[in-house]
């Protein structure tokens, strides 16, 4: 009979027993490199840089990972995290042709990647597009008697996503940081297991009770990698470790931020693009839908209705997107600055965009970093709780 029983159609309190069994009992031994990436802001681990940005791979630094005995790769990573991935695969091949370990074991015999490196950007696409489709049918289309034009919509757009408690994902730095995004679009995670998070009987069935379980769990930690604690079968470059600094230097990523200056983009200099990209496309679905509006007034007792034809917009002013997009970080981040303080940057970021909006949006993303490690959830608040209980 399994001894953890977690899984996510129990009630809410025998969930929370089962799980809390699962973190203290699971691992027999105490390693060391098994991390909870559900916690604070690990949550976000590969997704931000040590700023705790939001970032996004380049998949120029992509390298598919080749694994012994398979013609084709279908799966990719970072650069360094391939060379460690090899590496661990092919100690993993030589110990099961030694017979250190079993060659019969459905997982742990041969080490097999079931899902690594996922594009975020297409992840992102379809959440922020279909969150706009809801948002349009939901909120907006009851007010199509007020809009006339592009300016009408945005003001009803606006109202509605901050004058309320909606908090749909429509911006990429939003999204890397929210439960629609998760590790594997980092490019530094490997599943060689395929299970199921929410199934602890399962894992505990095809990893933890392995004859080959502590052979992994030492090689994993060999070779530079975390293993998730809520899933071992998914593991994890820990950048910061003496061994991954190995693989990092072939590619002269000499420090941990290195890794993210030179082989990820900042999410913010996207942003904007796709902020506009989805006003426009939202606003066109709009008017192909209304492509008129009646308006009535009354004139001499009587009524005249006039027939106005909404037009389709192919750009959207780079201040209002500045205006917008601000407005809308703030809302993201719980709101910590001020109506005067947004004004404030607003201007000087359109200062900036006249000569430089790559460095507009960076400034603007200085102006909120600096409140990520105060919300509620991260390392700051818990350190908080301990040192107040």
């Amino acid at each position: 009979m399994a001894e953890f029983n977690g899984k996510n159609n129990l009630k809410t309190s025998r969930l929370a027993f089962e799980r809390a069994k699962y973190r203290a009992q699971a691992f027999k031994e105490d390693y060391e490199h098994v991390y909870d990436f559900g916690f604070a802001e690990r949550t976000f681990y590969g997704r931000v840089n040590r700023m705790l940005e939001p970032v996004v791979p380049n998949e120029n630094f992509l390298r598919p990972i080749s694994i012994t005995g398979e013609d084709i790769p279908t799966a990719r990573a970072m650069n360094f995290v391939v060379d460690q991935f090899k590496d661990l695969e092919m100690h993993f091949a030589k110990a099961c042709r030694m017979g250190v370990i079993p060659n019969d074991d459905p997982i742990l015999s041969s080490l097999r990647v079931k899902r690594a490196y996922s594009n975020p950007i297409t992840a992102f696409t379809d959440v922020s597009e279909k969150n706009m489709r809801n948002l349009l049918d939901e909120y907006i289309m009851p007010h199509k008697e007020k809009i006339n034009n592009f300016n009408d919509f945005l003001r009803i757009f606006m109202d509605i996503y901050i004058g309320s408690d909606i908090n749909r994902t429509i911006i990429l730095s939003d999204f890397m940081k929210s439960k629609n995004s998760n590790i594997f679009h980092s490019g530094l995670a490997i599943d060689i297991a395929n299970l199921d998070f929410s199934e602890d009987a399962m894992k505990e069935q095809m990893m933890l009770n392995s004859p080959a379980f502590n052979y992994y769990m030492n090689l994993t930690k060999q070779y530079g990698f975390r293993v998730d604690q809520n899933n071992p079968g998914v593991i994890v470059s820990d950048l910061a470790s003496p061994v991954t600094s190995e693989y990092r230097s072939r590619y002269l990523l000499q420090t941990v931020q290195s890794v993210f200056d030179k082989q990820y983009f900042k999410a913010c200099i996207l942003d904007l693009n796709h902020l506009e990209k989805l006003l426009i496309d939202t606003y066109n679905s709009y008017v192909f839908l209304n492509p008129y509006n009646t308006n009535y007034k009354t004139c001499n007792d009587n009524t005249i209705a006039s027939v106005i034809n909404i037009k389709n917009i192919d750009y959207v002013d780079y201040n209002n997107i500045l205006l917008i997009y601000i407005n809308m970080r703030n809302f993201f981040e719980g709101s910590p600055l001020s109506r005067s303080s947004q004004e404030q940057i607003t201007r000087m970021a359109q200062s900036i965009g006249k000569y430089d909006k790559e460095r507009a949006s960076t400034y603007i993303e200085d102006q909120f970093k600096r409140f990520y490690n105060q919300k509620d959830g991260s390392l700051t608040y818990f350190t908080k709780r301990i040192k107040n209980t």
